[in-house]
């Protein structure tokens, strides 16, 4: 049915004009060439009257001679399932209105193709159970049959009276616009033709006129002047309808005549003339039309300005001064504007955002903005689709608090898509329908939008199949529907996943600064694409260099897109800055986290006031969302931060006061790191690695021991806590670990070993986390003599690595291999023998018992002293616990160590022995044994002592 859109012929959709009057031409004359038809088939499918009306005639006049047109209507006939061979039933299809106009075409002719209806719609009927006629349904009618009586079709004349008669006498039928313009060309048309019902219907359409303008609603006294306008115009193209009837009229049908008459270049019938003295717009009119000329135009044009500059002006004037207000000021700049210069300085004055757009629709804009829903009668199919500036159409689509308008500006959209879609190569509609959702648009827009363009075909500039509907349907996801298939518009496809974003940093499952962090990228982020942050999103979306546009409320905001996403970008990089406020340990510094979160709080709410009202239906309330929920978190961290720097420095500095008063903080993600660093602060303040001097004072050792005894309580009171996250498992291993190195500084055995064979902490000291402190634990266990302290360190250390466990046999290698410089010195203890010890050798060859035994026993005590005091050094009394057990307990584990070292001294010796026996270095005979003995006891004597100053070093 419809054809790819002629190249010669690709801008005339630009021009409405002249695309009507290239219909026109075409439909008078004789033959149609495929690029022609194509063109007429194209526009026939259009949604502006202006368009698809002379398109209908045009095919309708062809349809007889052109077999390729005829079986395309045909076509389209079946498609909505119409019968060309009856009269249409009209029933608010557009669809219907135009076969209808076709068959008014064609009747037109008087030649009508065989099959077709010569009537071409069903007469309206009224009766007490018909609804109510559709006003586009009503002036389709007329429309057809003014064609058909200007044509001569001398059948159509009763059915034209009975229709005038039905229109006028109507509750209500001619409030529309379309509805009273078409009603004034069909009474002009019988007028002109001396029809006798003409000047009843004319009398008629004033009675319900004077009923719009005494119904006291602004929206009933602008139809009544539209109304009483278009009569007027009717009155100047027919002087048959000059009678009682216009020469009783109100003055503003008069003055409207005047109007008229002076377009129509004719002079003003008599009936136009004024009552008498008249004040406010009907002056000021009336001297535009006395005047005439350029500058009584503009100086008209400024005086029907001048209220609109502020809501005080506008108010002063009584309900009936500013309806007629607006009507004059529409109607002359419709069909009197301004030079373009004159218009832009004009809007300048009256700070008029008119941006790309047109002086008519920044006004029109203005007045909604005054009047609201009231204005909605200045709101026409000719004003709608004659705006070419994208900006303005979305700003007239009312918004989601509103009723009106949805079909006009849905109509509009689809009819700029569809030209678009066709004309321009690659053209992507999401920028202009985000732009249109931007507003807040009632639901009705895109729901009449999507009806319009179910079951249409769109072709693009190549001839491919645009989906149209699906991409609708992808928009209305975006605006808060389902979940439909992905588009081809990657900014449409950025905005939705940008919505998604938005709604996931609002959850409570991410912690404070990372979701505030991650708010702030997606404000603005400079490697972003379009669409995927809200700055480019509104760069893409919004008008470069005019007004933006907004809603709900206000549809058109004076500040200009890159001002605000200037404004937007550094506030994201100012709430990156107070993220420092967001840190667990951010409590420490009250006074300063207050201020720094109360500051984060109030740029959120800005984020969200000044970029909200500019974004897409959807965006707009996933953005003031995220910041809701952020803002009241940051508020609940700075109350929980208050509470705990009331209780710090009010004494109550234990871990269960400080949670208490944490309250809800320690909730959630976040919850886990303010515990953490709380339990951080509380940690002992002990030098940790640094000893401590056995001279130390009291008062020290007692700062040390209650340091010890807090870490430890606060570390069990901790492990009781059900409190989960990483950060908190961290601090309490933090706190574990400082308590062990803590008493590892301090020498302090049985809280070391405490800390390694507890059951409470082995979770701690199985943690990874917890591998070098548990090796460095295991050392300090078997530098002091506990094997079996240092195997449950090492099985530990396998556990948290996920190896099998050590056998309980392995630590007493283990501990050898920590005594290595004993042995060796043990062994150069006992070769030291053969250069050093001539007289011990002496003293066995002479079988000096006692002499032997001596030498032994001072070796071996000697060793076992060494032993003793290297181990009491490293083996410091905890605060109190008596000096004797511990001194019991080193004196135990040094004679184990001697004894282990008397059994290597003896069996080195024997083996030097053995290996020396053939020489004259050792003693053989009865007395060998004894020079083995003294030989253990010196170079046990001399081995543990460089043995253990080579361990110190």
């Amino acid at each position: 049915m419809i054809g790819a859109l002629p190249a010669h012929d690709s801008a005339l959709w630009r021009d409405r004009a002249a695309a009507a009057a290239h219909l026109e031409t075409l439909g008078a004359g004789g033959h149609l060439d495929d690029a022609d038809r194509d063109f007429l088939l194209f526009c026939l499918r259009a949604s502006d009257p202006a368009i698809y009306q002379p398109a209908a005639f045009a095919a309708g006049r062809m349809a007889a001679g052109d077999g390729a047109l005829r079986e395309a209507i045909e076509d389209y006939a079946r498609l909505i399932s119409a019968d060309l061979s009856r009269p249409i039933a009209l029933i608010g299809r557009r669809s219907a209105r135009r076969l209808s106009l076709v068959l008014a075409g064609a009747a037109e002719t008087g030649d009508s193709p065989p099959g077709w209806s010569a009537q071409p719609f069903e007469p309206p009927i009224r009766t007490a159970n018909s609804p109510a006629i559709v006003p586009a349904d009503l002036a389709n009618m007329m429309l057809a049959l003014t064609r058909l009586c200007a044509a001569g079709r001398d059948t159509f004349h009763d059915q034209a009276d009975t229709l005038l008669a039905f229109a006028s006498q109507g509750p209500g039928t001619l409030r529309e616009a379309h509805a009273a313009r078409r009603f004034a060309q069909l009474l002009a048309v019988r007028a002109g033709a001396g029809a006798p019902s003409a000047a009843s219907a004319l009398s008629a359409a004033l009675t319900q006129a004077q009923a719009l303008a005494e119904a006291g609603t602004m929206a009933a006294r602008l139809e009544a002047i539209r109304l009483m306008s278009e009569l007027a115009r009717a009155g100047v193209e027919a002087p048959a309808l000059a009678g009682p009837a216009l020469a009783s009229s109100p003055d503003i049908l008069r003055l409207a005549g005047k109007v008229w008459a002076r377009r129509a270049g004719i002079a003003a019938p008599g009936w136009t003339s004024l009552s008498g003295p008249v004040s406010g717009v009907l002056h000021t009119v009336d001297q535009r039309e006395a005047g005439g000329g350029e500058q009584a135009m503009l100086h008209c044009l400024d005086t029907l300005t001048a209220p609109l500059s502020s809501e005080g002006d506008w108010r002063w004037l009584v309900p009936e001064e500013r309806a007629l207000l607006m009507h004059m000021l529409i109607d002359q700049l419709r069909h009197d504007p301004p030079p373009p210069d004159r218009a832009q300085a004009l809007a300048l004055r009256r700070g008029l955002a008119v941006g790309s757009g047109d002086l008519l629709s920044a006004v029109v804009l203005r007045l909604i903005a005054l009047e609201g829903s009231e204005a909605d009668p200045l709101v026409d199919y000719p004003l709608v689709h004659t705006i070419s500036d994208p900006a303005s159409l979305a700003a007239l689509a009312p918004s989601r608090t509103q009723s009106g308008r949805t079909e006009l500006i849905a109509d509009a959209t689809e009819n700029r898509l569809r030209n678009r879609l066709i004309s321009e190569a690659d053209y992507d509609p999401a920028p202009f329908l985000l732009l249109i959702l931007s507003r807040k648009p009632a639901p009705g827009v895109l729901q009449h939008l999507r009806r319009l363009c179910e079951g249409r075909r769109y072709e693009t500039f190549a001839g491919d199949e645009f989906p149209l509907a699906a991409f609708l349907a992808r928009l209305t996801t975006l605006a808060g529907g389902p979940d439909t298939p992905r588009s081809a518009s990657a900014l449409l496809e950025n905005a939705i996943a940008l919505r998604a974003s938005l709604e996931a940093q609002a959850r409570s499952e991410l912690a404070l600064d990372e979701a505030v962090s991650g708010f702030a990228d997606l404000i603005d982020d400079p490697e972003a694409l379009a669409g995927a942050c809200i700055v480019p999103l509104i760069r893409a979306v919004q008008p470069a260099d005019g007004p933006m546009i907004a809603g709900p409320e206000t549809a058109v905001l004076s500040e200009t897109a890159p001002a605000l996403c200037e404004t937007l970008s550094s506030l994201a990089a100012r709430v990156r800055g107070q993220l420092r406020w967001l840190a667990p340990d951010a409590w420490l510094k009250p006074d300063s986290a207050r201020a720094g979160l109360a500051e984060l709080s109030a740029m959120l709410r800005t984020i969200s006031a000044r970029a909200a009202p500019v974004l897409p239906a959807g965006l707009d309330r996933a953005l003031a969302k995220a910041s809701e929920i952020l803002v009241a978190r940051v508020q609940a961290r700075a109350q929980a931060l208050t509470r705990l720097d009331t209780s710090w420095q009010e004494g109550e500095r234990t871990l269960t006061t400080l949670f208490s008063a944490a309250g809800d903080a320690l909730d959630g993600t976040d919850g886990a790191r303010l515990a953490a660093s709380i339990l951080d602060r509380l940690s002992p303040g002990v030098a940790l690695g640094t000893p401590v001097a056995d001279d130390m004072p009291a008062p020290e050792d007692a700062r040390i021991d209650l340091h010890w005894r807090q870490g430890q309580a606060q570390l069990d009171a901790a492990l009781a806590l059900d409190v989960q996250g990483a950060d908190w498992t961290g601090a309490v291993q933090r706190l574990w670990t400082g308590l062990l190195r803590a008493a590892m500084a301090e020498q302090h055995e049985s809280r070391v070993r405490a800390l390694l064979l507890d059951p409470r902490y082995r979770a701690i000291r199985r943690d990874p986390a917890s591998a070098t402190t548990m090796r460095t634990a295991r050392l300090w266990c078997l530098d002091r003599y506990r094997p079996w302290s240092a195997f449950s360190a090492a099985r530990d250390l396998a556990a948290g690595a996920g190896e099998r466990a050590p056998s309980p046999l392995a630590a007493l290698p283990a501990l050898g291999a920590r005594l290595a410089p004993l042995w060796i010195c043990l062994l150069i203890g006992a070769i030291l023998m053969l250069d050093f010890g001539d007289a011990w050798r002496a003293m066995a060859e002479d079988g000096d018992v006692r002499g032997v035994t001596i030498t032994f026993a001072i070796g071996l005590a000697g060793a076992c002293a060494y032993l003793f005091y290297h181990l009491a050094q490293r083996c410091t009394p905890e605060p109190g616990r008596g000096r004797a057990a511990r001194r019991l307990s080193v004196a135990i584990r040094a004679l184990g160590v001697a004894g282990a070292c008397l059994f290597y001294a003896l069996g080195v010796t024997a083996l030097l022995w053995l290996l020396l026996s053939g020489t004259d270095e050792v003693v053989r005979g009865p007395y060998a044994s004894l020079h083995i003995i003294v030989w253990a006891g010196f170079s046990l004597f001399i081995g543990v002592f460089f043995g253990l100053v080579a361990k110190r070093n």
